[in-house]
């Protein structure tokens, strides 16, 4: 849902409904991951201690109410509440635990990474399709019938989802209902990795779209990048997993951020050109996808055994919040001020090189702690 965000953003200006301003309206899909991000720490903590399906359900119930929120919406507060505001909160709810809960199912198995691979690359395929759809919709009605849309979509998926995490919480160990966390000098490192590359994290998802548009391209060629957006997402989420089953989850790890401050360096002198637009636009989604895929594999490497894993985890994700409410809304007004996006997405590259930097200077990873 927040990849297809750029979608509506575009929709909302061309109709000049709620505000014409790319930072106003930037800032409320930055709140909105934000608050996800920022309440995967708390969302960590309720599955320790009530598993993953009850916690599921109920961000999907909150994400729903935000979503009719914003298919009403006639002012921009009401945009910031409904989907700044709700669907954050709701994400949360549904974004942190899933891969921990796959995580805490594959704890024994050599394909750690690649099981959480699989399970979030449903992401990466719901960002296509529901992109395609969303553009669709708004090309036949209106962005309010897109946000019912989406709103049902999420009432029909994850719902059954939720039920099937109730399901699994049954074999959940004593050990993973722990719900207090030390941090460890790793994990403080990886967490201000993940500050770092906040800040450029959510920029293409939120600008890219209008961006295209600024650079020449059509509404609809323009709205194609979420569907390349999407399928890199699928791709890339399985793809890493699997070379980081390979050859390990940090050498990985620190490849995607490294790719993807390559691709936002590049992108201002070649955005004309097409084929450049959805190249980028796929690598984007691959990196993307594959850190998020790797993310909690990332925060496992931080701990002695599962133990702690949905707060580590929830750590990691929440110390992205800052720069993802932040980046969005710089980038705006670097365009409202400049009239161009290049030095916005420059900017950008930059808060993933000083992620790069980071990342290849974790300290060593704690060792195993033994069952005997």
């Amino acid at each position: 849902m927040h990849y297809i965000y750029g979608v509506f953003q575009a929709s909302l200006l061309d109709a000049k409904a709620l505000t014409t301003s790319r930072a106003l309206l930037g800032g409320a899909g930055g709140l909105s991951t934000c608050l996800m991000l920022l309440g995967a720490r708390p969302a960590g903590t309720l599955q320790a201690a009530h598993g993953a399906g009850p916690v599921v359900g109920c961000g999907a119930a909150v994400a729903v109410v935000g979503l009719c929120i914003c298919a009403a919406a006639t002012e921009l507060w009401m945009l910031y509440v409904g989907f700044g505001v709700l669907v954050g909160v709701g994400h949360a709810l549904q974004f942190a635990p899933c891969p921990v809960a796959v995580a805490e199912a594959f704890e024994a198995s050599d394909r750690a990474a690649l099981a959480s691979g699989v399970a979030t690359s449903g992401s990466g395929a719901g960002t296509a399709a529901l992109g395609a759809t969303v553009a669709a919709v708004v090309a036949w009605k209106n962005w309010r019938v897109a946000f019912v849309v989406v709103a049902a979509s999420t009432a029909l998926f994850v719902a059954p989802a939720a039920a099937v995490f109730r399901h699994a919480d049954r074999w959940r160990r004593e050990a993973d209902q722990v719900t207090s966390l030390t941090a460890s000098r790793r994990l403080k490192h990886l967490c201000a990795t993940a500050f770092c590359y906040a800040f450029g994290w959510e920029v293409p998802f939120v600008h890219l779209v209008s961006y295209a548009e600024d650079a020449g391209h059509a509404p609809s060629r323009a709205a194609g990048v979420v569907i390349a957006i999407g399928v890199g997402g699928s791709a890339g989420r399985i793809l890493s997993a699997r070379c980081a089953d390979a050859v390990g989850t940090p050498r990985v790890f620190s490849a995607l951020i490294l790719a993807t401050c390559a691709a936002d360096l590049v992108l201002p002198w070649a955005i004309r050109h097409a084929v450049a637009l959805y190249v980028y636009s796929a690598v984007v989604g691959t990196t993307a996808g594959g850190l998020i895929a790797l993310t909690t594999p990332m925060a496992r490497t931080c701990l002695a055994d599962t133990a702690g894993l949905p707060q580590a985890s929830g750590a990691v994700y929440s110390s992205m919040a800052p720069g993802v409410i932040a980046g969005p809304v710089l980038v705006g007004l670097i365009r409202d001020r400049v009239g161009s996006y290049a030095w916005g997405f420059r900017g950008a590259a930059i808060c993933w090189a000083v992620a790069v930097a980071l990342s290849v200077t974790l300290p060593r990873q704690p060792p195993a702690r033994s069952n005997i």
